[in-house]
């Protein structure tokens, strides 16, 4: 049907001057190859021959994160970087190192390469230019990287190349596999995609809500006990392993976060704008105190999933890696600063109704909105009752990126709009956690929708984040 592809590029408008100057850092940044990471990974791995294979793979990982270089790019607020550069990669050469020996062989990478093709605008023209003045090497028709780390690299690989995952898998299933033949024939004239064969896990969602609600230090204390309670020759032999890996790799997480803490306070101390130093001590103060304990406002939360997922995202092991219900993770802290702004107190007199509640209120829709088309919803019931007993007297719909204000109090700058639902209002479902389902009670409420328009008149100061 389609006998040509028009190359186009999608542009969006960012929501501030903050994330615009962000976006066009990262997307004219170069593309460049880290090996900071491998090196360190290589460097643990000659030395544990001989360890337990998961406890090793935990010491590994943990020894790499405890070396990193904390890196923190201007504008920046949310800190936790992969590699050293705003726009780098990591060669996994642990899990595949064959592709990176046959680039740098000179050889057609895998099958899939000649059905392929590369853009040739914004960091890709980048490494290209830089290559040219001939500080780097382009790597893989895209990535530069040094010349002397990619004679590292060159090393590093050789290292690997029969030790890797991919290495191994291969020669596994070419031994036990009477088709392997039939299969990469298939591969190699483009009858299907290669398998992801060097990623040891498939699709992943790390528990984020047990990591901000509970802290490391408190999950490394549970580890800790179990393991001084283990008992030689009972059921949970196996588990040993992996409750001192466990211990291991949320060690070297913490001292992460602790260098990027030190690196914002080292900024601090010879940044000359007021604002700006600001930012960098609020950075430190929340990555002292995040992950190793729970998140005290909206803003240590966001951090403390970043600084997970990016976590877990550094040992590259996943084919795919999902955040989850993000929502459901970050709207409690959300929630408590909102109560804050608008002069709640969190506590028993206050009902959450949950993040991406479902409201019917027959037909009311208070400034043309409806209340199923917000974020969260919260609730003062009156008389201090539970969930409905004597009814929500208060409830107000709040939209991420939204403030709300208490009845008879408006924030500047705002749309608000309001209706009184008589003999009705909205109630949680008490069967979910947190409740998605809202439902009609036999009592009278407010409902009040404040709308911030953040793209002409939105502070920072004015947001949770």
């Amino acid at each position: 049907m389609f006998d040509t592809f028009v190359p186009r590029e999608v542009h969006g408008q960012p929501s501030s001057r903050r994330t615009d100057d962000l976006k066009q850092a990262y997307l004219q940044a170069p593309l460049m190859i880290d090996i900071e990471y491998l090196r360190r990974l290589t460097d643990s791995h000659r030395r544990t021959d001989g360890m337990e294979v998961l406890e090793r793979r935990a010491e590994d990982h943990a020894f790499a994160l405890e070396g990193l270089t904390p890196v923190i790019h201007p504008g920046e607020r949310i800190v936790g970087h992969k590699t050293r550069f705003l726009r780098g990669a990591i060669p996994y050469a642990n899990y595949a190192a064959g592709p990176f020996l046959r680039e740098m062989r000179q050889q057609e990478q895998d099958a899939q390469q000649k059905h392929i093709s590369l853009g040739e605008g914004g960091g890709v023209a980048h490494a290209r230019t830089a290559a040219a003045l001939g500080d780097f090497e382009v790597f893989s028709g895209k990535f530069l990287i040094s010349r002397p780390e990619l004679a590292e690299l060159a090393d590093l690989c050789e290292f690997w190349e029969d030790r890797c995952l991919m290495a191994v898998g291969d020669r596994l299933w070419k031994r036990d596999f009477p088709d392997a033949q039939s299969i990469e024939n298939g591969w190699t004239v483009g009858l299907y995609t290669a398998p992801h064969e060097p990623c040891p896990e498939g699709r992943i969602v790390l528990d984020f809500r047990t990591a901000l609600s509970r802290g490391y230090l408190a999950v490394i204390a549970d580890l800790e006990a179990r393991i001084a309670d283990f008992r030689p020759g009972g059921p949970e032999g196996p588990d040993l392993h992996f409750w001192r890996a466990g211990v291991r790799v949320l060690r070297g997480a913490l001292t992460f976060a602790a260098r990027y803490a030190a690196e914002a306070r080292r900024l601090a101390a010879v940044e000359s704008a007021p604002v700006r130093r600001a930012e960098l001590l609020q950075m430190a103060e929340a990555c002292e105190h995040v992950p190793a304990h729970p998140p005290r406002n909206f803003r240590e939360a966001v951090q403390s999933f970043w600084f997970t997922y990016v976590l877990g995202h550094l040992e590259g092991a996943h084919l795919g890696y999902s955040p989850g219900r993000l929502d459901q993770t970050l709207w409690p802290y959300y929630r408590d600063d909102v109560y804050v702004a608008v002069g709640l107190a969190p506590g028993p007199h206050v009902v959450d109704l949950g993040a991406d509640g479902h409201a019917q209120v027959r037909g009311q829709r208070p400034g043309g909105r409806r209340p199923d088309q917000q974020r969260g919803v919260v609730g003062v019931p009156d008389d201090g009752q539970a969930h409905g007993e004597r009814g929500v007297l208060y409830v107000a719909v709040v939209g991420v990126g939204l403030e709300v204000g208490q009845r008879g109090r408006q924030l500047p700058r705002e749309g608000h709009h309001a209706a009184v639902l008589v003999d009705q209002a909205l109630v949680p479902e008490l069967l979910e956690d947190p409740p998605d389902a809202l439902h009609e009670g036999g009592v009278h409420g407010l409902v009040v929708v404040l709308e911030v328009h953040p793209a002409a008149e939105a502070r920072d100061d004015l947001l949770p984040l």
